[in-house]
């Protein structure tokens, strides 16, 4: 199975007569980044949360979110000795100046310790809750991402399958593009062969040479081979992690089918080649979602 980058899981209970949240965002990202915000309570967990989310979750960007209703850990305390100290200095130095229309309060609760926080301690009850919160909401998220993932294979696959058949309608048209190309060419040379009088052997086996040099049948064979792994490797339910693995193979057909369209010489393949481009472009961009 394959799995989208993007997902989301919310899980919550209560615990002491208030609400705990614990929501989990994840990103589309090459690099792997973790962000959480939470009660300052929780600072000394933050290196487990961390290590438990991506090692469960793989690569990506993830927002996570631990909230608590009415939480009071942090219980802020002004300290009224200082704040009148600095308000005193303050406004002497104002009159001293003859400074007027000055906010003191604004200025003076800026100040470093004047409001001090009290910091109210993690109980081993309180984290045994939010740590099956956190496991709760890792799952909600895989789940999310499997069901994106869903989406995203039969997308790919409905592409995939519309190049394979153009690939199978280019054979229809193999004969008659090199009958074309021997037209073309013959009509080119016999007038050239005639006038210098060329040797008649040298020419046909130039001729196949150049024959040679436009076959496809390399090309054709390779891109069935890749789209056939890519098939494999996409249904694949035991492959974890298969995005990198899927993009370079994608890579692998888009060369091919480059290629092809370089040497056709034919506009029935041409036109193939062109709706195979488009297919490949939009798997391309299915591709940068896929975990």
């Amino acid at each position: 199975m394959i799995q989208s980058m993007t997902g989301y899981g919310k899980t919550d209970t209560v615990f002491n007569d208030r609400k705990v949240n614990v929501e989990l965002r994840a990103l589309n990202g090459k690099a792997t980044d973790l962000r959480i915000k939470y009660p300052s309570k929780f600072a000394s967990k933050e290196l487990w949360i961390r290590n438990h989310v991506l090692k469960r979750l793989d690569r990506g960007r993830f927002d996570m979110t631990i909230s608590i209703d009415g939480d009071v850990s942090d219980d802020y305390t002004l300290d009224e000795q200082l704040f009148r100290t600095y308000y005193k200095q303050l406004r002497s130095l104002a009159q001293e100046l003859d400074v007027k229309d000055q906010d003191y309060f604004s200025t003076i609760i800026r100040i470093p310790n004047v409001v001090r926080t009290r910091t109210e301690d993690l109980s081993i009850e309180e984290w045994k809750v939010v740590k099956e919160l956190v496991d709760g909401v890792i799952e909600k998220t895989r789940e999310y991402r499997i069901a994106e993932g869903e989406a995203l294979k039969n997308d790919i696959s409905t592409h995939l399958k519309s190049i394979m058949l153009n690939l199978v309608e280019v054979s229809t048209h193999e004969n008659d593009r090199i009958d074309a190309i021997k037209q073309k060419m013959m009509t080119n040379l016999n007038g050239f062969v005639e006038e210098k009088k060329l040797d008649e052997n040298r020419y046909e086996q130039e001729l196949i040479y150049y024959l040679e040099r436009l076959d496809i049948n390399e090309e054709k064979i390779r891109l069935e081979q890749n789209c056939i792994y890519f098939k494999q490797l996409l249904d694949d339910p035991d492959e974890g992690a298969k995005g990198k693995k899927l993009t370079f193979i994608s890579q692998e057909i888009g060369r091919e089918i480059n290629t092809m369209g370089a040497k056709a010489q034919y506009a029935q393949i041409q036109q193939l080649v062109v709706n195979m481009k488009d297919n490949l472009e939009r798997i391309k961009e299915q591709l940068l979602n896929v975990l």
